[in-house]
């Protein structure tokens, strides 16, 4: 014989193996792959969770009607180069710090010369995580006493918001040196005092502070404290509502933080005489008087924060019933663009609660 039995085995396997290649390419591609849309949703749930496995994955999936083996979901997360979940789960410094800071406040001093060169001290209060500005307070004589009673105003003001701050930075001026600390410790909140002359410690409210010098008070000539505090009232109003944060990806604190699609003119709100603009679609509203739904009743009002909705004129809203000032708002008849101030200066702002001090405490 010129070949061997094993050979003649050999052939036929090779014939065996090339009919039945031939026949799955006959088949087509067999099973039909995920929708690239859907490969995006489970891309995107597996890095912005990720302590999630593959079966936790599914199981969402299937709370929104979509029914996909654990199977495929590991190959596509494999094909991706995203490991198992306990691989790619490690805890980054930016989710640490991004997690630490929604439980801190910042605060420091803003000195302002009037015209006739007398001082006035205005003491901020700023959360770090959504860089909103809680409370401020002016005053010429910045004693320990008025700290303190500073301190236990912004402790309520937390409790009213519904903030839980565990930490507050502060740095060693003399000015805090009363009791403001032992009242923040009284409601559970750590003072970390930062190092000796080391503003970059305090970061984010030096920025504030400068963005407030830069945008606002260095073009304005101020008179007195009620001056001062109605130009910061509409500065930190601006600040809160309507100006964009780098750090929040040019999102505002508060109010209008999503992009709206606006049909139509657009319109410009001016505020201190031109200093400050906002713009926003004709059909969309103004962070001014920002449109919402009373929860009470479903009519259409403004919104005010802070205050009590039986108190400000909501109709159906019932005595002790706090539903509203557990989200933060409250609504009024939208009968006026803005709530006038009272005339002997405002202990809050009228349309985002950012509520004001006086020396007296």
């Amino acid at each position: 014989m010129l070949v061997q039995p094993e050979t003649v085995l050999g052939w036929h396997r090779e014939l065996v193996r090339r009919k039945w290649a031939a026949f799955g390419r006959r088949r087509g591609p067999g099973r039909p792959g995920l929708d690239p849309e859907l490969q995006s949703l489970i891309l995107e749930m597996a890095k912005d969770n990720p302590k999630w496995g593959c079966v936790r994955i599914r199981g969402e999936l299937l709370k929104l009607g979509l029914v996909i083996s654990a199977t495929a979901i590991g190959k596509l997360l494999r094909r991706n180069r995203i490991g198992s979940a306990p691989r790619h789960s490690r805890l980054s410094w930016k989710t640490f710090l991004r997690a630490q800071a929604s439980a801190i406040v910042l605060t420091d001093f803003l000195s302002v010369d009037t015209v006739f060169l007398k001082r006035l001290y205005v003491l901020l209060y700023m959360e770090l995580a959504t860089r909103r500005v809680i409370w401020f307070a002016v005053t010429d004589q910045p004693d320990a006493v008025w700290v303190s009673q500073q301190a236990r105003n912004l402790c309520w003001e937390l409790s009213d918001v519904g903030v839980d701050a565990r930490f507050l930075v502060h740095d060693h001026d003399a000015k805090y040196g009363g009791g403001s600390d032992l009242v923040f410790r009284a409601e559970g909140i750590e003072v970390i005092r930062t190092p000796i002359a080391a503003p970059k410690a305090n970061a984010h409210i030096e920025r504030h502070i400068g963005s407030t010098r830069r945008e606002c008070l260095d073009w304005i000539l101020i008179l007195n404290r009620r001056h001062l505090e109605r130009v910061l009232a509409e500065w930190f109003e601006y600040y809160n509502s309507a100006r964009p944060h780098r750090a929040l990806g040019l999102r505002t604190p508060i109010a209008r933080s999503d992009p709206v699609l606006t049909a139509g003119p657009l319109t410009c709100t001016e505020r201190l005489g031109g200093l400050l603009r906002e713009y926003a679609g004709a059909g969309a509203g103004s962070s001014l008087n920002p449109q919402l739904i009373c929860p009470y009743d479903g009519r259409r009002g403004s919104a005010v924060y802070g205050q009590d909705a039986h108190a400000r004129g909501c109709a159906s809203a019932r005595p002790g019933d706090n539903r509203a000032q557990r989200r933060g708002l409250v609504c009024k008849p939208a009968l006026a663009r803005r709530s006038k101030m009272p005339a002997n200066g405002p202990p809050w702002h009228p349309v985002l609660g950012i509520r004001s001090g006086h020396p007296q405490g």
